[in-house]
C-alpha cells in the first residue's frame, strides 16, 4: 500500500504535469508532435513483454525466488523513474530532458512484475478484492500529487516550484520502494487459505460422524 501511495503520486504527475513543463518551462509543446508525445507509452508497451517474460524465465529457473524477482524488478522500476525525475530536475537541455521523460515512463513497465502483480502471490483467491482496495484507496490519495503542483508551482513557468515537485516524486518513489524491498513478500499469507481450511474441517468432520439410518 505505501508503495503503491508513492508510486501513483509521481506517476500522475509525470502523466498529467510533464507537459505543462515542458511548454512553460523548456517552451517545448510536445501536443504539436503527437508522434513524440506518444513515444514514451509506445515504450512501456515494448518493453513490458521482455521484462515479463524475463522475470518468468527467472523464477521458473528458480534463479530468484518470486520474492527476490518481485522486488529487483520494482527496484529497476521505480528507482529508474526516481533517477529520471532528478534529470527532469536539472535538465542540461532540453533533449536531455524528453530523453529523461521518455525512459522514467518506460521504466514503469518493470513494475508490472513488482509490486502491480504481487496481490496474485499474496493471495491468489482475494486477488481481485486486494488490487480493488490498494489501488482504489492509493489513487485516492494520488490526487495530491497533481494538487501539489498546482499550490507550488506559481506561475507556471516558475523553475524551483518545478525542482520541488520532481525531487519530492523521485524521493517518494525511492521511500516507496526501499519499503516493498525491506517488508514486501511473494509468499502466500494464511489468509488465502481460511476458506479451504474451513472447508477441509468440515469434511473431517462429516466423514467422523456415523451415518444416520
Amino acid at each position: 500500500m505505501i508503495d503503491m501511495v508513492g508510486h501513483n503520486w509521481g506517476y500522475w504527475i509525470l502523466i498529467t504535469q510533464i507537459p505543462s513543463y515542458f511548454a512553460h518551462v523548456l517552451h517545448f509543446d510536445t501536443s504539436k508532435n503527437g508522434t513524440l508525445a506518444a513515444l514514451p507509452f509506445i515504450c512501456v508497451w515494448i518493453v513490458s513483454f521482455p521484462v515479463s517474460f524475463t522475470s518468468d524465465y527467472l523464477i521458473s529457473r528458480n534463479i530468484l525466488t518470486i520474492s527476490s524477482a518481485r522486488k529487483v524488478f520494482n527496484s529497476f522500476g521505480q528507482w529508474g523513474v526516481a533517477v529520471a525525475l532528478l534529470f527532469l530536475a536539472y535538465p542540461p537541455s532540453v533533449n536531455a530532458a524528453v530523453v529523461a521523460y521518455t525512459i522514467g515512463v518506460t521504466m514503469i513497465s518493470f513494475t508490472f512484475v513488482g509490486f502491480m502483480i504481487n496481490v496474485l502471490d499474496l493471495a491468489p483467491n482475494y486477488a481481485g478484492l486486494l488490487m480493488g482496495l490498494t489501488n482504489g484507496v492509493s489513487h485516492i490519495t494520488a490526487i495530491f500529487g497533481p494538487a501539489f503542483v498546482g499550490f507550488v508551482v506559481k506561475p507556471l513557468d516558475n523553475v524551483e516550484g518545478w525542482k520541488l515537485v520532481f525531487l519530492v516524486a523521485a524521493l517518494l518513489f525511492f521511500l516507496g520502494n526501499l519499503v516493498y524491498v525491506i517488508f514486501g513478500s511473494g509468499k502466500i499469507q494464511d489468509f488465502n487459505n481460511v476458506d479451504e481450511s474451513k472447508s477441509e474441517k468440515d469434511t473431517e468432520k462429516a466423514e467422523k460422524e456415523p451415518l444416520k439410518s
